[in-house]
């Protein structure tokens, strides 16, 4: 499905592709990038893209009711999270979570702890008749492989084969510590950001993935501190523009038939595999505007057909949140 260009810096591949979508490029066109210069995710913030990451954008003109366009980039964020677990040993594999609405996360390994009895976000919730955890979907696609699953250009870099070659069972120095007392980098750090904007009658996708450190990496705090999947053992036994492009095409797999679910049947029936892989299920949270100013908190159930956050209230009543930073309590 997808027709893949790999660039070796960009100003944006956001750009390309919506400069792409007005010149009626048919669906399908993937632009990746090791660099961008003038990158911007979720709101237009502006998103720094040094070497060391994978920036890669999709062309689509999905033919789908209105309403579904704004859960696209939630299955977009299923498809991040399976491929990056999938990369990585199965330990570090359910660690990898989406942070509700587009971003996917690596949560502390005692993440969950004291923030609710249920709170299922460390992965580490019991299989239950009828419910699947993530990690076992990300064991699926493990068993699946990871290959090259789409054709590159033939100036592009040879990309990694399965992860076997480019993952360490070794941890490096710099892994993440689990510090014994709460704070932002121990709770969950991010590994990878995904945006969704229709332009000129299509949609364009722009998947952010922190694949290893840049040369000149400074200490980000708060809820942008960075994790990186060099931290979880890939890349280590490999070049850097084959460990990216190995994400890359990893995620492009597992996005193509997510895809042509949702066009055929909508994101309802993709919302249960969202919440399985939720680390906000069962948390206690508030959700702010952005403003900042608190509208509401609850134990967070799910996801509804149209992609809102699902919170149980103290009254017991449930609520439905269309948007909002979300902060753990």
């Amino acid at each position: 499905m997808f027709r893949l260009q790999v660039l070796e810096s960009v100003g944006s591949t956001n750009e390309v592709i919506k400069r792409a979508i007005e010149d009626a490029e048919p669906e399908g066109l993937a632009i990746r990038a090791y660099r961008q210069t003038g990158g911007y995710g979720r709101q237009g913030r502006a998103w720094k893209s040094p070497r060391g990451g994978m920036y890669e954008s999709i062309l689509l003109r999905p033919e789908v009711d209105m309403r579904e366009l704004p859960t696209l980039a939630l299955v977009v964020a299923i498809a991040v999270q399976r491929a990056l677990a999938s990369l990585v040993v199965d330990e570090q594999a359910r660690r990898i979570r989406i942070k509700w609405p587009n971003d996917v996360v690596l949560v502390g390994e005692g993440f969950g702890a004291g923030f609710g009895a249920d709170c299922s976000a460390c992965g580490t919730a019991p299989e239950t008749a009828g419910h699947t955890p993530c990690s076992g979907k990300a064991a699926e696609a493990r068993a699946r492989g990871v290959s090259r699953a789409v054709p590159h250009d033939e100036n592009s870099p040879v990309g990694c084969s399965p992860k076997q070659d480019c993952l360490s069972t070794e941890l490096p120095a710099h892994a993440l510590p689990q510090a014994s007392a709460p704070s932002i980098k121990s709770l969950y750090s991010k590994l990878a950001g995904i945006s969704s904007e229709v332009h000129a009658g299509g949609v364009c996708v722009g998947i952010g993935v922190n694949v290893e450190p840049p040369a000149d990496a400074m200490e980000v705090g708060g809820k942008n501190a960075p994790a990186y999947l060099a931290d979880l053992g890939f890349g280590f036994t490999c070049e850097r523009e084959a460990a990216i492009n190995a994400v890359g095409d990893a995620i492009l797999r597992e996005f193509e038939p997510l895809y042509r679910r949702w066009c055929e049947d909508g994101f309802e029936a993709l919302s249960r595999e969202f919440a399985e892989c939720s680390m906000l299920e069962g948390c206690f949270i508030r959700v702010a505007n952005q403003m900042g100013k608190v509208v509401c908190k609850g134990t967070v159930r799910g996801v509804d057909a149209s992609g809102r956050l699902l919170l149980q209230l103290e009254d017991g009543e449930t609520r439905a949140v269309e948007s909002g930073e979300v902060h753990l309590l």
